[in-house]
């Protein structure tokens, strides 16, 4: 190691505890203050060492460069009897643990591959400079290490489950449902089929009135042949529901909890007005409420599982994308995780959004801007189909008089003839017996002037006319801007009139 310094006594053979940092941020003031003194105040007392880590010139951790660092510190670690080690830095954690994706190791204390030493993934603390958000993960995993050396560490997210009930017959869904009548605000979750909301479902979905509370149950997934009676009960629920209801992204499940309980199909306009003024008439959005909150420049993630992880921890099914890989036994806590995790976050954002004047814009911009993005959603551009069908009706027949005339110029008829004939030629060569007359081809031959190789055709083989651009392809172009081109071409050669032009 480049660099070291040890916090204690510096003659002490043991040094329970060790923290790796980069070697650019080794500055013994403020490796001071932003770890040993934070550690300090949280009881610990044993000795600590910081060892330096070491990034090539591209400043990269390949790993056969990182190897041998890392052997150095796994001996250091062995003479030095370290048990504990603080990384605060992301690369060379996962070369340490394995571990594939560090946001999810916060909070975890977790072993090292090389050695019997336990780590603990931490924050730079350099990088607080741009991002002061990262401040929250910087404590947790300092509150982590302090509660791993104290022997009082549970893994994040154990035990957060107080009350829970996973009703599944049709009478206990009514019953369960109709006590969340008496809480004044609600957290509301859908686990779904797909992301595409007309072919989602409603898979299970589950409700909390606490951070540690709450009900889940199987709807279409596990309950097919109850489903429709279950979206009664869940329609009625909304309707009758005076209080709050909260969501994560809620413009993901309010969308199939209308088109479920609401649309008929999906040009069902009148439908999607009435699901959506229903379940958006009073709610609220924790991924908007941290967007305000956090209220930074630096790139940040507003899933849940990364805003409620310093409660819940690692809890995400691998398979969540296909729900039916995932038995419904362990589905149901999976979505109540969800609710109460989503309550924990509005619990968490929403007095920091308040305290920091963004109330107004939320209730004035972010929430109005939920039901009408869910209507575009839904349905697009609302279209009044009796208008389309008469207006289709009306251009039609635009269409076919502009065709009739097309068809009664001279050079048309003269295009027509020479097409007939060339398809005819075409088609008798692959005959052997039977031969088609020319006038099997008179309705194939018929001009169409949305095809670019009869444009082709007719301008430069009938009409004579030079080839003056091209496409990419090389081929002779024959787009808006090149026949605009030829139109002098037309008026001086054929004696067209600008009104035939139009």
């Amino acid at each position: 190691m480049k660099h070291t310094v040890f916090y204690g006594d510096e003659d002490s053979s043991d040094f329970p505890i060790a923290v790796l940092i980069k070697e650019s941020a080794f500055k013994v003031k403020e490796l001071q203050q932003y770890y040993i003194d934070p550690l300090r105040a949280r009881g610990i007392t044993e000795n600590i060492v910081v060892y330096s880590l070491t990034y090539n010139e591209k400043g990269k951790t390949p790993v056969k460069f990182a190897a041998p660092h890392i052997e150095n510190l796994t001996k250091a670690f062995e003479a030095r009897n370290t048990k504990t080690v603080l990384v605060a830095d992301s690369p060379y954690f996962k070369l340490l643990t394995k571990v594939v994706k560090v946001p999810s190791a916060y909070g975890y204390v977790l072993p090292s591959v090389h050695d019997d030493t336990n780590m603990v993934v931490s924050v730079n603390y350099q990088a607080l400079f741009y991002d002061d958000t990262l401040l929250a993960k910087l404590n947790t995993s300092l509150d982590t290490l302090a509660k791993s050396v104290n022997d009082t560490y549970t893994a994040v997210g154990q035990n957060v489950i107080k009350y829970s009930e996973y009703p599944k017959t049709l009478e206990a869904i009514r019953k369960a449902v109709a006590k969340l009548q008496q809480h004044s605000a609600l957290s509301c979750d859908i686990e779904a089929f797909s992301l595409k909301f007309y072919e989602a479902f409603i898979g299970t979905i589950g409700f909390a009135w606490s951070d540690s509370e709450g009900i889940s149950f199987p709807c279409k997934y596990g309950n097919s042949a109850i489903y429709e009676e279950i979206k009664d009960i869940l329609r009625e629920f909304f309707e009758t529901y005076k209080g709050t209801i909260i969501y994560q992204n809620g413009n993901y499940d309010i969308k199939v909890l209308v088109y479920e309980l609401y649309m008929d199909n999906l040009l069902d306009y009148p439908g999607t007005v009435r699901g959506v003024e229903i379940l958006t008439k009073r709610i609220h959005d924790t991924k908007l409420i941290a967007y305000l909150a956090k209220n930074s420049t630096a790139t940040q993630t507003y899933g849940l599982k990364a805003l409620a992880h310093e409660y819940l921890g690692r809890y995400a099914e691998e398979d969540i994308n296909d729900i039916t890989k995932i038995p419904i036994e362990d589905l149901l806590p999976y979505n109540l995780k969800d609710c109460l995790g989503t309550f924990w976050v509005f619990n968490k954002y929403y007095p920091i959004m308040l305290a920091d004047n963004q109330r107004e814009p939320y209730e004035s911009i972010f929430l109005p801007s939920v039901p009408l993005i869910l209507i575009m959603e839904l349905v697009g551009i609302p279209l009044d189909m009796n208008r389309v069908n008469e207006v289709d009706g009306l251009l039609t027949a635009i269409k076919n008089s502009a065709l009739d005339r097309i068809h009664k110029f001279s050079l048309i008829k003269k295009f027509e003839r020479l097409r007939q004939r060339t398809l005819m030629k075409t088609a008798n060569k692959k005959l052997v017996k039977k031969i088609h007359p020319l006038s099997h081809f008179e309705e194939e031959a018929k001009f169409n002037p949305g095809s670019g190789p009869q444009l082709q055709t007719l301008l430069h083989e009938v009409m004579g006319l030079p080839v003056i651009d091209y496409t990419k392809t090389r081929q002779p172009a024959t787009g808006k801007e090149t026949l605009i081109k030829h139109i002098d071409n037309l008026k001086y050669q054929y004696n067209i009139t600008e009104e035939e032009l139009k």
